[in-house]
């Protein structure tokens, strides 16, 4: 069936130059993977079995809050012809547009009208003056900045706002490469790549996008890696070709001028779309350290590696702008591995990155340290500063090998402070959590400045994997871990007493559990204590707290066999409840089999995907749990791979994760960075 393009060219004003063309088409839809034709449903995809987490669902039939006012109208920006309306059901916005002639104004088509001599924006990027009639403008001149915008009449920097409002989304980011002991069994780099991946939320306009090494040299890309299986795999073969590339919406290729080449200088990433950077491995590993910038504001992450289920240890992190950074971070990690009678181990590291030159970093660690600026720890540390220049990193990681699992070989606690503002980074060469049940995986994550810290958190298990004949099996959990960074009592809802816990993840950590006092756990500042569960829990604390998950290995969800998808290890920092959003976007890239975001949400409130009302039905494991004076949803979403949105009138938190065979990543979907006291 042949598809035919129509375009409306809307005229802005009569008088002037300016208009928005609006196109669709009629025929054969383009269909997104789900088989729901673009921008008219969200991007969910079938559960495929996985069951109800922690047996303590709730019904799913509850009334929910409408997403939008059925006919209410939102203009899509300042004197814009083009609006999108609340359709009957509440449950979407659709676009439409004015009569010739009128604006959008505050929700409503009007004539246009202005008080003549006042500066007004026609457009995103066009700016003018009201004309003496009060009906038309003269003098429109577009911004003179790659990524100005028009707001209020005025040409602003779009990053300069993104910088003003602090939180994940903004246009410079550090990203670095973090040691990952076994990514396939000692291949080569090459065959492993490490990946940048970034997102343009923008609705309208294009973002340009440079990444530099810390000399200040364009990077170098691997525009084509073929990832191919081993005998590693029972009975396997595979063969995956990645690319570094621009990603539809849905996730795939998009057609045509898909593939960026190398070196990555001025890419060009269209509205809501994504961007794919495989990183040259051919720089020494201490100079992996990249700087990413963009024309306009983004989001980004880093992924290694970027492909596949059989590269076996893979994580991710959400990255940080550099104008959220702080001085100060109290890191949260996982201990590193040791097994007994041996002398072998694989690191929990803790990674510093400069932004300026002369930046000093001074380390507080509970434990001794071993430091490299190369790639794994293996030199004493007994210094108190290290001075970096900007691009330059150092990496620490534990400092004994004795063959005693049970040693305090962990990070969590250390204080980290610099005279500059500076990106740290937690994580894992390759863990098995819990440390006597296989399999092996990298963690990582970035690690949130002190000042961003809150005293609440809700935390949300991620979808149950273990399961079959439709009863779950296993003993899966994901574990939470805490640390204080002010003295601390903490209570949680349900309480603590009240759960059956998981078996310990490691000798090393104590258990929240055995720290309860009269129900309340009380932490020292730098003192840590997990605990590890698959029910939703609440948080509360009298001091700050640095907070994070741990999903266990696929041994503990009882799915054994290749093809069951039951992941492997896999950290992320919780976002506090202060810094919760009532927006988010974010990418969940194709190379992982299933796809899910966590979701805490007051009770019965809307939330939609892509643009459209979340569905009770699709709210996956819901239950309740207490907080701060009211009832919150917890529940899982199962979605497609590719760019995704998901809004709602009140502040709500996500967390972003995937899983394969033997591998997974999980980071948060995004947050707010403000510092303490401005919400």
């Amino acid at each position: 069936m042949m598809t035919r393009i129509w375009c409306r060219i809307l005229p802005i004003f009569a008088t002037l130059a300016v208009a928005v063309v609006v196109c669709g088409c009629e025929g054969e839809p383009e269909l997104g993977p789900t088989g729901v034709s673009g921008g008219s449903g969200p991007s969910l995809r079938p559960d495929l079995g996985y069951v109800d987490a922690g047996g303590d669902a709730g019904p799913n039939d509850q009334p929910l809050r409408s997403y939008c006012r059925p006919g209410e109208r939102r203009c899509l920006f300042e004197n814009s012809p083009l609006f999108e309306q609340c359709d009957l059901d509440g449950e979407r916005f659709e676009v439409d547009a004015c009569a010739a002639g009128e604006m959008c104004r505050t929700g409503r088509c009007v004539d246009f009208a202005c008080a003549p001599g006042k500066e007004l924006c026609v457009g995103t990027q066009t700016r003018a003056t009201c004309a003496e009639d009060g009906r038309s403008v003269r003098d429109a001149a577009r911004c003179e900045g790659a990524g100005d915008i028009c707001r209020g009449g005025e040409c602003i920097d779009a990053c300069a706002a993104a910088e003003r409002e602090q939180s994940y989304i903004g246009c410079e980011y550090i990203a670095r490469e973090l040691p990952n002991a076994y990514r396939y069994g000692g291949e080569s780099d090459e065959e492993s790549p490490f990946a940048i991946v970034v997102a343009n939320p923008d609705r309208l306009l294009d973002a340009e996008i440079t990444i530099t090494d810390p000399d200040g040299t364009p990077s170098k890309l691997l525009e084509q890696v073929d990832v191919t299986s081993s005998d590693r795999l029972p009975n396997q073969s595979y063969r995956v070709t990645v690319r570094s590339e621009i990603l539809s919406r849905s996730g795939t290729s998009r057609s045509g001028t898909n593939q960026i080449e190398s070196p990555a200088a001025s890419v060009s990433v269209p509205p809501q779309a994504a961007a794919v950077f495989l990183m040259d491995p051919g720089m020494p590993k201490r100079m992996r350290s990249y700087r990413v910038e963009s024309t306009r504001p983004i989001i980004a992450y880093q992924f290694s590696p970027y492909c596949c289920n059989f590269t076996y240890t893979n994580d991710a992190s959400l990255l940080l702008p550099t104008t959220t950074l702080g001085e100060r971070y109290r890191v949260l990690g996982f201990p590193s591995l040791v097994s007994e009678n041996s002398t072998s181990i694989s690191n929990g590291t803790m990674t510093v990155v400069a932004q300026e030159d002369g930046t000093e970093v001074e380390i507080d660690s509970p434990i001794d340290l071993r430091f490299s600026d190369d790639w794994f720890p293996n030199t004493h540390w007994s210094d108190d500063l290290v001075r970096l220049d900007a691009g330059e990193s150092i990496t620490f990681g534990t400092a004994s090998t004795a063959g005693d699992p049970s040693v305090n070989r962990d990070l969590s606690g250390t204080v980290v402070e610099a005279n500059k503002r500076i990106a740290v980074f937690a994580g894992h060469e390759c863990t098995f959590v819990p440390q006597d049940e296989w399999a092996c995986d990298h963690l990582e994550e970035q690690m949130l400045p002190a000042q961003t810290l809150g005293k609440r958190y809700l935390l949300t298990p991620t979808r149950r994997r273990g399961y079959k004949h439709g009863q779950t099996i296993g003993h899966e959990a994901v574990y939470w871990r805490l640390v204080a960074d002010e003295d601390s009592t903490i209570t949680f809802e349900p309480p603590l007493e009240s759960l059956t816990l998981a078996s310990r993840s490691n000798d090393a950590t104590p258990s929240c559990r055995a720290k309860l006092e009269d129900g309340r756990v009380r932490l020292a500042a730098g003192e840590v204590c997990e605990f590890g569960t698959m029910k939703a829990v609440a948080v509360e604390s009298t001091g700050t707290l640095m907070v994070g998950g741990i999903i266990s290995g696929h041994q503990s969800t009882g799915m054994l066999s290749y093809g069951s998808h039951a992941g492997d290890p896999s950290f992320f920092v919780v976002p506090p409840v202060e810094q919760f959003r009532t927006g988010y976007s974010f990418v969940s890239p194709p190379t992982f089999a299933r796809n899910y975001v966590a979701v805490a949400l007051p009770q019965g409130g809307a939330v939609a995907l892509d643009g459209v009302a979340l569905a009770p039905e699709a709210r996956l494991g819901l239950r309740q749990v207490d907080l701060g004076g009211k009832t919150w949803d917890i529940f899982n979403v199962a979605i497609e791979a590719g760019y995704h949105t998901m809004e709602s009138s009140e502040r709500f938190g996500i967390v972003v994760y995937a899983f394969d065979d033997y591998v997974s990543y999980a980071f948060p979907g995004g947050l707010d960075l403000l510092p303490k006291g401005s919400r």
